[in-house]
């Protein structure tokens, strides 16, 4: 996926962050050949541990989007492999940030971590487009996805899909 990103013809900058109870920015690229590998190196050291929070990543991503304003698409890719440990009116309230500033692709990767879950999180269609109006916790949930594999999500990531057609 990294390696589509090099390829596209804009620029594309990317923060990298994980969910730890205090929230981490890994960090912030524009994503280019010359450092492809310092992205690929950062994303190596990660381990999975200690549980999922995401109220405290959105209201990082939501600050570097508004700080970026520089006019592009903004994406986000929320990618979870388990049940969130938090409280709903944190994730809700912070979540709905997000969305008010960026398209959210969620993307729950194996067992731990159900699509009813994600789809709250992801205010996308299936086609990629944003689903207007304002996000809350009972409306605007979009087309989230629940992959078993890393391979799954590499096709979805690359595809948009996990059953790639020859």
């Amino acid at each position: 996926f990294i390696q589509q990103m090099i390829d596209h013809d804009g620029v594309i900058n990317l923060q990298l962050s994980t969910f730890t109870s205090s929230g981490t920015v890994h960090g912030t690229y524009t994503v280019s050949e010359s450092n492809k590998q310092d992205i690929f190196t950062e994303i190596d050291t990660w381990s999975a541990y200690g549980g999922t929070f995401p109220q405290t990543v959105f209201p990082l991503a939501t600050n570097w989007f508004n700080n970026l304003n520089n006019g592009f698409e903004n994406q986000t890719y929320f990618l979870a492999d388990g049940e969130f440990n938090t409280t709903m009116s944190e994730l809700n309230t912070n979540f709905a940030s997000l969305a008010a500033v960026s398209k959210v692709y969620s993307v729950g990767i194996g067992t731990s971590v159900t699509s009813e879950t994600m789809s709250k999180y992801d205010n996308t269609l299936a086609n990629g487009e944003k689903i207007t109006g304002t996000w809350n916790a009972t409306n605007n949930h979009g087309d989230a996805q629940a992959l078993g594999t890393a391979d799954t999500l590499i096709a979805y990531l690359i595809g948009g899909s996990e059953n790639l057609v020859p």
